[in-house]
């Protein structure tokens, strides 16, 4: 049996990182295809959003502090999760976030077209549209205030050509049409 001396000992701190916890996550709903939204309730410091493809595995998509704009054209499910940017440790469950994509609806048809009258007074327009929507009137191709609502619009007193314009608005999701004159 051989003596051992053990002489110069040093200690070493070995550091403990806290996992983070769960993200709270908002996603955002478009109407047809557009820049989306993903938003994170505020992280602490030393701390950042990350945003996988799957809920295991999957590609890593984003990596930044708090807000993720992504392009979509279909509803599109990311998984989330805290990362600290000291220890490297991450939350321990990918939190679902879905950035939903709502159909815009068809434009309205028109059941009245090129009306017409002799001398100044009203006209009635006419279109139809889906169930589930309604029709918004403009005298204004983009922009503008709603004149009327619904199947059938009666035009103030007019004394010369005018255009109007029709567009549906799902009145569920809001989502709207283009217009049509």
């Amino acid at each position: 049996i051989r003596d051992y001396k053990v002489t110069g000992v040093q200690t070493c701190a070995l550091p403990i990182y806290p996992v983070p916890g769960t993200p709270t996550l908002t996603g955002s709903t478009l109407c047809g295809r557009g820049i989306g939204s993903i938003t994170s309730s505020p992280l602490g410091a030393n701390q950042i959003l990350q945003l996988y493809s799957a809920a295991t595995g999957g590609t890593l998509l984003f990596t930044d502090s708090i807000a993720y704009h992504p392009v979509v054209t279909t509803t599109t499910t990311y998984y989330g999760v805290i990362k600290d940017t000291l220890g490297g440790c991450s939350s321990l469950v990918r939190v679902p976030v879905t950035v939903t994509i709502n159909p815009a609806p068809t434009a309205p048809s028109a059941t009245s077209t090129n009306v017409q009258r002799c001398g100044p007074g009203a006209v009635t327009l006419n279109a139809t549209s889906a169930t589930g929507t309604a029709i918004d009137w403009y005298d204004q191709p983009t922009g503008g205030t709603v004149l009327g609502t619904g199947t059938s619009f009666t035009t103030p007193s007019l004394s010369t050509t005018t255009v109007y314009y029709a567009l549906t608005r799902n009145t569920t999701t809001g989502c709207i049409s283009t217009r049509t004159a």
